[in-house]
């Protein structure tokens, strides 16, 4: 038997016998090492049982989002026919304001500006249309209503109206685009007005005021006065 007197003896030991080596791995590891390839084998079956939970959880989420994708799908046609649904009481609540101003007009427009108020017919409006150049004709009769009457002063005056159920830019713009059309057919006054059922927002009613359009809302009277436009301004 080898004398060990050193570390280097201690180290070699082992080495070079089978036995001795195998009673220090016990010794220093115990029955931990007989354990490893159980303890790997164990490991591997829960990872790989991790690998399976993650790929059933990929797929839940694949379906979970096919699912939402097809119920944004199915949203985004709810919102398009509540859109439509909207622009078609919006227009059918357009024309009974419509209806309204024509069946009554002495209630939109101040007794003081114009007495004998009256809606002018289709074929009048059509008659007044043709007397402008072709490129110009069909503006005044996309007129919601117009109106007639006689200024204190005993002349003929016009109203142009643009009716809406919530007044904004384009109907100030058109009104008064559209009234200045008006008394280029007609060669009378006219004034721009809109009508509207909501109550105007104060950016509508200062555009009302720049563009000198009367605004009114209806049951409450005129919130915007203005005076008829003057086509050499």
């Amino acid at each position: 038997m080898a004398e060990i007197r050193t570390t280097s003896d201690l180290l070699k030991a082992p080495r070079e016998n089978h036995e001795w080596k195998e009673a220090v791995r016990l010794e220093l590891f115990g029955d931990r090492l007989q354990r490893l390839p159980d303890l790997v084998s164990e490991n591997s079956r829960q990872i790989a049982a991790i690998g399976e939970k993650a790929d059933r959880a990929i797929e839940l989420l694949a379906a979970l989002t096919e699912r939402m994708d097809r119920v944004e799908r199915r949203l985004q046609r709810v919102e398009s026919r509540l859109e439509r649904v909207e622009g078609r009481l919006g227009r059918m609540e357009r024309r009974d304001l419509e209806r309204e101003i024509l069946a009554q007009p002495r209630a939109f427009v101040r007794r003081k500006d114009m007495t004998a108020v009256r809606a002018v017919s289709s074929d009048e409006r059509y008659d007044i249309s043709a007397r402008l150049p072709e490129e110009e004709e069909n503006e005044p009769d996309l007129l919601d209503v117009i109106l007639e009457g006689t200024t204190p002063d005993g002349e003929r005056a016009y109203v142009a109206v643009e009716a809406s159920i919530t007044a904004d830019r384009h109907d100030i713009e058109r009104s008064h685009a559209r009234a200045l059309l008006l008394t280029k057919a007609t060669e009378a006054k006219v004034l721009p007005l809109v009508i509207c059922e909501e109550e105007p927002e104060p950016g509508i009613i200062a555009l009302a005021q720049h563009h000198h359009v009367a605004l009114g809302q209806k049951q409450r009277g005129i919130s915007v006065k203005a005076s008829p436009v003057d086509p050499t301004a």
